[in-house]
């Protein structure tokens, strides 16, 4: 078995999930210019993403596991749907 497609396959995954907060915030940029304002620098996805990342996990005492495997289906999800458009 050749390594090449899983390979592809990572350098697909990580492409998407690096390039992914530059480009909505690129076009927040483009919008923000075509109103005349000046809009949000262009690094401010990634530090939106850092700030999400940093904070606490809270659960409410009535939430199913639906709940709490959500995100990570969601992300599982999205990884496949953007590694499938770029390939």
């Amino acid at each position: 078995m050749s390594l090449t497609p899983l390979l592809y396959g990572v350098i697909n995954v990580l492409l998407v999930l690096l390039i992914s907060p530059f480009y909505l915030t690129l076009i927040k940029k483009v919008k923000a210019r075509v109103q005349g304002r000046s809009g949000p620098h262009l690094l401010q996805g990634y530090w939106n993403l850092m700030k999400l990342c940093q904070k606490e996990v809270i659960y409410s005492d009535y939430s199913s596991f639906i709940s709490r495997i959500t995100p990570y289906a969601s992300l599982a999800l999205l990884i496949v749907a953007g590694d499938k458009l770029i390939i």
